[in-house]
């Protein structure tokens, strides 16, 4: 059996594979599908900005890794707690017991579980060094535990709470590839939540294509470029014309987050 109904604030592949073709992905323009997106949307374009801004000092390359600042450190706080924020909308819409003041990473894993981050990519298109440095999963770890004890660890969230608690001690942990990593985690779940839609109140546009061919998606903002999973388990996968569940007066489920 596959996804009768949309869940609140995910997407997914459809059973045939595809995602938005034919107009299948109006349903995330529904205004119970979520609350205040653009609140959302606009926060995260303005941390891109910054990137972007930032990417004019530090050239996005192997050898900046490294790279540490206070600058950085401010960039990198800020979107990870643009990203702890996601996933409390995300947990927030669906079914869940624990009160979202309560909750913390253990809690934001169960997250890969409905919208299958780990099985998410993220390119910067411009990259001086190894071009597979510019692929980044800071989410590949959660469908491949390194610590089977403590599965939801992640190197750069780990890196950001030091940081950001004891400053004075770790402000090296605030590097260029943590905050690319974090800046990679927060495209996703827009990504995952959203697909390219940024809730523009200007009419849509007829889109022009980037010229880029490399299997990779525009994310919302059109810098970024993103690979959705394409190897959703058949039964998670939705199946639903939009054009009739829209008339439907509840066309959306909650997702059962107590029960992963």
């Amino acid at each position: 059996m596959s996804v009768a109904k949309p869940y609140y604030l995910t997407v997914r592949q459809f059973v045939d594979d595809e995602y938005s073709e034919g107009g299948r992905a109006r349903y995330i323009t529904h205004p119970k599908y979520s609350n205040n997106p653009s609140n959302y949307i606009r926060a995260y374009m303005l941390l891109q900005k910054d990137m972007l801004e930032l990417f004019n000092y530090i050239e996005p390359s192997d050898t900046a890794l490294k790279t540490y600042s206070f600058r950085i450190q401010e960039l990198l706080v800020r979107t990870c707690i643009e990203v702890e924020a996601n996933f409390k909308a995300i947990i927030a819409m669906n079914k869940y017991s624990k009160k979202l003041k309560e909750l913390n990473i253990v809690d934001y894993y169960r997250v890969n579980k409905s919208h299958f981050l780990s099985r998410y990519s993220m390119k910067l298109p411009y990259w001086s060094g190894n071009p597979m440095t510019a692929d980044r999963q800071p989410f590949k770890s959660w469908g491949e535990p390194e610590d089977l004890m403590n599965p939801w660890k992640l190197s750069w969230y780990q890196d950001y709470n030091s940081t950001k608690h004891d400053r004075s001690n770790s402000l090296s942990l605030a590097s260029f590839e943590n905050l690319i990593d974090a800046m990679a985690a927060l495209v996703i779940l827009i990504s995952a939540q959203y697909r390219d839609e940024d809730f523009s109140p200007a009419p849509d546009a007829l889109l022009v294509s980037s010229g880029m061919n490399d299997g990779y998606d525009a994310a919302v903002g059109e810098y970024f470029r993103v690979v959705y999973p394409r190897d959703i388990p058949a039964k998670e996968r939705y199946d639903f014309d939009w054009a009739v569940l829209v008339k439907d007066p509840e066309p959306f489920q909650k997702f059962d987050y107590d029960n992963v």
